[in-house]
């Protein structure tokens, strides 16, 4: 998001981008993709974001990376970082639900602006 937007507003400073896990906006689908997507993430974005409302941040951190990663996302965490790293992951998402989230929610971002940021950019 930060990068997209440092490309838009300062394009003389952005030769290329890569974005690396870019936010799954509408702008950055295929159409096609769009509406199952929408189905598939926006119920359990709802669910975590009230999860996180509640204080409860391994239920809002599970909701959300079981809909994004799918069902076994916490045997690849710990076997990553370890149980520790899984237990931290939880423990540290809260900023994720109370400033992240509500700042992809509020940026504006369309298919207009894509076609300024144009092809210097590709996503992984």
């Amino acid at each position: 998001m930060v990068a997209l937007q440092l490309a838009l507003d300062h394009p003389e400073l952005v030769g290329e981008l890569v974005l690396i896990e870019p936010p799954l906006i509408d702008p950055l689908l295929p159409p096609q993709d769009r509406a199952p997507v929408a189905a598939a993430i926006g119920p359990a974005l709802g669910a975590a974001m009230g999860a996180a409302a509640q204080n409860d941040l391994r239920t809002a951190f599970d909701t959300v990376l079981a809909a994004l990663c799918g069902p076994q996302y916490r045997s690849v965490i710990e076997s990553a970082l370890g149980r520790a790293g899984l237990e931290r992951a939880e423990s540290d998402c809260g900023y994720c639900f109370s400033g992240e989230m509500p700042s992809l929610v509020a940026w504006h971002f369309d298919e207009e602006l894509v076609s300024r940021v144009g092809g210097s950019f590709s996503m992984c």
